[in-house]
């Protein structure tokens, strides 16, 4: 290939030059002379009706700064070892420059390109930039992946930021794989016509609010941070994320933004009132229609603060059923109680008045403990989303303790505590025989190592013998402790583990040995030794090349621990036994089986970058296996 271009002999009338993808080290005849800091210097590169000028892909160190090239639009330099960009270049052809690409070089500055005018697409991924190049509002494509940029802050430096009315032309602004913490909100609100904003694989904790009123946007990939306040579901679906941003807040001053949220779609009338509590009519209404089909006691939504006494009343009454048991009451035929959307502080009065629960669901209220006659009760399901419980609560409340074995422990399956203020994890948990999921996402553990807090055992432990789905998704680990370890030596039946939207810094590559593990998300964590496109991909290509990262000798360990860990030993056996009782109470293993089905597709739908026919063949299948459970359930009620 060429190595000395020698633009300086070109025509003078020539238009297009084209040099990609040779071995060029140099475009003019003469060598720098020692010191020189031009590594291009010589006579001066005169092309006045210059308009393409193309030497990407080739062994350039710079770029002349002597060159007069005043009609130049565009502008091809990538995949060369350019380290610095000669701003009298920039400054030459400011009035004509459109396409400006240099990606793969080793750029740390850029000359401010905000007089460029006319300049319409900038791509400068894959360098070193450290600060964001200035550019014109005009720009409309902005590529900057791959660099090592913290802020926003020098985008629009030469422009006024400041004003309601200020506005840029940007429809593409590609920001991957570098280390933004935040997206800068005075920076945001002047993109009203951007369509795609490319932010994944940064340092990014949340997003600015205005982002929900920007009119254009299609697309945002966040994979590779660690968002804590948008889950991840959220963080896939565009409609979504924009509505539940726009719920922080009103629009920023000024013109081309979406209206505000719905105030209906936060619940509540467009005033906020919420209804009012059920009158003693529609209370025993409800109460009679828990005494047929699934036997559920639906009170979600109502207003309530405690449990009312008229609802108690009814409960506690003596059951007019002919098939109930001489002396029970009417409470004591409900199996199941949904008390979600309410305000309730306690549970004590709804267990005393429903002794034969196998479920309950009591998201999104004020909970705060849990009552300690809860371990009479045998509870094959408990939801506790979105409450205040915190470690302390629940490491003294009768789910971590076991001795001797209570009704609760051992019936347990169904354990989901995601949305409180958990600040460690309870070790004692490990203690439930039967516990097959458990869910913990969205709550502030830092650690699961080892550790006493408040008089109570912290840290992940030995046991959980029968766990088959582990969510712990969108806290603060950093540290996982012994869980790879645990989980391969007491865990045989685990198909299901999130640890989407840590703080780990390092995937361990002992996961990999993690048998029967059907879905995995280790996506939105700060770790930069596996890249984004790997957590993207199936859970069987995951575990494959976790497990290539290991050594000879720790594959041989831990195969061997694995093989300690086989559903039929002893203890599992047991655990067998348990499990299969409190399904007997909560459900058919048919329709237990169905709903795991149906939590592993939607862990899967979650993840991006799948094709469109993958997605359309998941979905087929979420369908008919929706399909399936209401059949089974349906069937189930007519056998009660």
């Amino acid at each position: 290939g060429i190595r000395v271009a020698m633009l300086e002999y070109l025509p003078m009338a020539i238009r297009e030059v084209d040099l990609s993808g040779n071995a060029i080290e140099r475009l003019t005849e003469v060598v720098a002379v020692s010191g020189d800091s031009d590594a291009n210097a010589g006579p001066a590169i005169v092309l006045p009706n210059l308009v393409s000028l193309d030497v990407s892909s080739n062994r350039l160190t710079a770029l002349p700064s002597n060159m007069e090239v005043p009609s130049l639009q565009t502008l091809r330099f990538g995949a060369n070892r350019i380290a610095t960009m000669p701003e009298d270049l920039i400054v030459q052809c400011s009035r004509s420059l459109s396409t400006l690409e240099g990606s793969g070089n080793r750029l740390r500055t850029v000359p401010d390109l905000f007089s460029c005018r006319r300049l319409q697409v900038v791509d400068l991924c894959d360098n070193l930039l450290t600060a964001c190049p200035g550019v014109n509002p005009s720009l409309v494509r902005l590529s900057l992946n791959d660099n090592t940029m913290s802020s926003l802050g020098d985008l629009f430096s030469g422009a006024q930021l400041g004003s309601d009315t200020f506005r840029s032309d940007l429809t593409e602004l590609r920001l991957r794989g570098n280390k933004l913490s935040q997206l800068d909100e005075d920076i945001v609100r002047c993109l009203t016509k951007l369509v795609v904003l490319d932010a994944a694989q940064n340092d990014l904790t949340d997003l600015p609010r205005v982002l929900g009123y920007l009119p254009e946007l299609r697309r945002v990939p966040l994979e590779g941070n660690a968002l804590r306040v948008i889950r991840s579901p959220l963080a896939s679906n565009i409609a979504a994320l924009k509505d539940f941003l726009r719920k922080r807040g009103p629009p920023p001053p000024g013109p081309g933004y979406l209206e505000g949220a719905d105030p209906a779609s936060s619940g509540g009338d467009a005033n906020g009132s919420t209804a009012p509590p059920p009158s003693s009519t529609e209370m025993r209404s409800i109460v009679q229609s828990a005494l047929v089909g699934t036997h559920t006691l639906d009170v979600s939504g109502k207003s309530m603060q405690t449990l009312p006494d008229e609802l108690e009343m009814e409960l506690v009454s003596r059951s007019t059923s002919a098939t109930a048991a001489p002396g029970a009451t009417t409470g004591s035929t409900i199996k199941k109680l949904n008390c979600s959307k309410n305000t309730l502080a306690a549970l004590d009065g709804w267990l005393q008045a429903l002794p034969g629960l196998s479920s309950i669901e009591a998201a999104q209220n004020q909970i705060e403990k849990l009552p300690d006659h809860m371990a009479d009760v045998p509870l094959a399901e408990i939801r506790l989303t979105r409450n205040r419980l915190s470690f302390a609560s629940i490491a003294s409340s009768p789910l971590c303790i076991a001795s001797p074995p209570s009704a609760l422990a051992m019936n347990l399956t169904f354990l989901d505590l995601s949305g409180n203020g958990l600040e460690f994890f309870p070790s004692d948990l490990s203690k439930l025989p039967a516990l097959s999921t458990l869910l913990l996402s969205n709550n502030r553990i830092k650690t699961l190592a080892s550790g006493v807090h408040d008089g109570k055992p912290s840290g992940w432990c030995k046991g959980f013998k029968a766990l088959e789905t582990l969510n712990l998704s969108s806290n603060q680990i950093f540290d996982l402790g012994d869980l790879p370890r645990c989980l391969i030596e007491c865990c045989p039946r685990l198909r299901g583990l999130s640890l989407q939207n840590n703080e780990l810094s390092l995937i361990p590559p002992a996961l990999g040995m993690l048998q029967n593990l059907t879905s995995i998300d280790l996506r939105g964590n700060p770790q930069r030794s596996i890249r984004m496109g790997i957590l993207d991909r199936s859970c069987t290509e995951i575990m494959a090349y976790l497990r290539g990262r290991m050594d000879e000798g720790e594959r041989r360990s831990l195969e061997a621990l694995a093989k300690s860990a086989t559903p039929s030993d002893q203890a599992a056996t047991g655990s067998d036994e348990s499990a299969a009782s409190a399904k007997e109470n909560g459900g058919s293993n048919k329709v237990e089986k169905l709903k795991r089905s149906i939590e592993d597709i939607t862990m899967e739908l979650n993840k991006v970058h799948l094709t469109e026919a993958t997605k359309y063949a998941m979905k087929k299948k979420l369908a008919m296996t929706k399909a399936k459970l209401i059949k089974e359930e349906r069937l189930l009620r007519m056998q009660q």
